[in-house]
């Protein structure tokens, strides 16, 4: 009975200490795939690989460079007419690109022609007596022309809407509310301009090289 009890507690502890080594395995094991992922984002960020993000403006970057337009000079014309807002976002994200705003057409790539911004709020309807219900409405009409060969390469017009609920009790901060709505409308509206320029861009691009295709 006295071996019997014996075999019995050594096996009892053999397995507790295969466990406790299975569980020691895993930890091994997890500690070393974390060191393996550490190693590997640190020689990719030494070989200069950045991952590819969006900055504060909304504009799509990579980390630790500049981020690049097809077009690097533009001369604005009409910026006046625009709403402060818009006007503000549009010169920063331009900026933010690399892209440099002439002074005069014979030093600029593209011409940006801009007409008056038109903003709309119109009431929707009440719900609960105290609060009103608005649509936003921010539209942006603009011609492009490449200043070297005199061509309009887009009339085009961005657009964007919101919807938003006013408090009548509480006109601070729904007044508040609406004039950040307001930033990110022209926030909005900026970046559909000079994607729309981009776009524009590559398809002029696309059929100059389309052109020299077929004459070779």
């Amino acid at each position: 009975m006295h071996r019997l009890s014996a075999l019995r507690g050594r096996k009892k502890t053999q397995q507790a200490g295969l466990r406790g080594s299975d569980t020691f395995a895993s930890r091994l094991k997890f500690i070393l795939g974390f060191l393996v992922v550490l190693l590997s984002v640190e020689l990719l960020s030494g070989c200069g690989f950045h991952l590819r993000g969006v900055g504060s403006g909304g504009e799509a970057q990579f980390l630790g460079s500049s981020p690049s337009s097809p077009f690097q000079s533009v001369k604005l014309d009409g910026i006046q007419q625009l709403d402060p807002l818009l006007r503000e976002a549009l010169q920063q994200q331009l900026s933010a690109g690399g892209v440099r705003l002439a002074d005069t057409f014979g030093s600029a790539q593209l011409w940006l022609q801009l007409d008056r911004t038109h903003w709309k709020q119109t009431r929707t309807g009440y719900s609960g007596g105290d609060t009103a219900s608005i649509l936003l409405t921010l539209k942006q009409h603009f011609k492009v022309q490449d200043v070297a060969s005199e061509t309009w390469i887009l009339d085009a017009q961005a657009t964007t809407y919101r919807d938003h609920s006013i408090d009548i009790n509480a006109r601070l901060a729904s007044d508040r509310e609406l004039q950040e709505i307001r930033e990110q409308m022209s926030d909005e509206v900026a970046r559909q301009i000079i994607d729309r320029i981009n776009r524009a861009l590559a398809q002029q691009r696309l059929h100059s090289a389309d052109g020299q295709t077929k004459t070779e």
